[in-house]
């Protein structure tokens, strides 16, 4: 997926990595947690759902990320629901940054296999935005 492929031993791993590179703006790395051909689905209310690889995400990710000084995502209640080599990770967020917070739900479908746990899909709803 990305010439920054990062090869997570576990899902935990990932579920650490994931919060951390973003907040990091890593976003190289941060892609490379996801397979190839892996989707993003974006649900909020009253908006329609978007949903669009990875590689079209990224550039948004990235300019949002250079736009503000801060730029720190958070995670707790995280789960993680194994069966064999799939996953499914479901982690409440909060994105804070310069002008406003973001809060909702992260849930990643992981796929495992000898080369490690990635993301096939990542759908996050969003469910509160606080202007500062």
């Amino acid at each position: 997926m990305s010439d920054a492929e990062i090869h997570c031993t576990s899902p935990e791993e990932l579920a650490e990595l994931y919060p951390r590179l973003l907040s990091e703006r890593r976003f190289a790395e941060w892609a490379g947690l996801f397979a190839e051909g892996a989707t993003i689905a974006r649900v909020e209310t009253g908006v329609p759902t978007a949903i669009q690889s990875v590689v079209a995400a990224l550039p948004e990710q990235i300019e949002y990320g250079e736009e503000n000084r801060r730029f720190v995502e958070t995670w707790k209640d995280v789960s993680i629901v194994r069966t064999g080599s799939l996953a499914v990770v479901t982690a409440r967020y909060v994105l804070d940054v310069d002008h406003e917070t973001r809060r909702g739900v992260d849930i990643l479908t992981l796929v495992g296999d000898r080369r490690g746990w990635r993301i096939a899909s990542l759908a996050y709803e969003q469910h509160e935005l606080v202007a500062k």
